[in-house]
């Protein structure tokens, strides 16, 4: 099934964590909705992905400035390119632009599964490193 929360993801950090399973159930809620061919309300659901998606971005950076993770200005550029290409997504969508569905989905996708598992991970591994000393991958 598409957008399930698997270990994989796991950031060793539990409000992150917790905020990362959050976004995979409402882009699963998405999809869903947008397969149903009912566009108001894949509109409000795709509303509400990048409200929380928002949300979580500034908790997330917040978290790394606290940790002060030494890839923090990099992260924020990643960040900042999603928020982008998110509200390209959004305009899109409100054009009633069909392209839009598809790279509303793909763009979703990749940010979870991609972003998650190597960029956020990191700062997961950053804490171990910095606690156990143990060394990074």
């Amino acid at each position: 099934m598409f957008f399930e929360w698997g270990k994989e993801f796991e950031t060793g950090v539990p409000q992150m964590d917790k905020q990362h399973k959050n976004l995979f159930k409402l882009a699963r809620e998405f999809y869903t909705t947008l397969k149903s061919s009912n566009r108001d309300k894949a509109r409000e659901k795709l509303l509400a992905f990048t409200d929380a998606l928002k949300a979580h971005l500034i908790d997330e950076e917040r978290f790394m400035e606290e940790i002060k993770f030494p890839e923090l200005e990099d992260h924020k550029k990643l960040h900042q390119n999603l928020r982008e290409m998110i509200e390209e997504v959004k305009e899109e969508f409100e054009r009633n632009d069909h392209k839009a569905y598809q790279r509303s989905i793909s763009l979703i996708m990749s940010w979870l599964f991609t972003h998650i598992k190597k960029s956020d991970k990191k700062y997961g591994e950053f804490i171990i490193h910095s606690i156990h000393g143990k060394k990074i991958r």
